[in-house]
């Protein structure tokens, strides 16, 4: 049986009915970490609103395990 190799996906999800956009993704969790961390500083530059995820996929088949999840909510000028 052939191991399957886990990817991460940094994933945003914008408000109410927004559908999730991958931003990112990547083999090494490590790099997910960092991927995410600059994703949320760019997000949170533009004023974004919404949620980003990491998550991470085992093969095509299956739900995605949510790794981290963090509120982005921009700051009123």
């Amino acid at each position: 049986m052939r191991r399957s190799i886990p990817r991460f996906e940094i994933v945003f999800v914008p408000p109410a009915d927004g559908a999730p956009v991958v931003v990112q993704s990547t083999l090494n969790p490590d790099e997910a970490t960092v991927l995410f961390s600059a994703e949320l500083q760019r997000l949170l530059s533009d004023r974004a609103t919404g949620e980003l995820v990491i998550r991470r996929k085992l093969g095509n088949n299956g739900d995605p395990d949510v790794i981290l999840r963090q509120q982005v909510a921009s700051m009123a000028p």
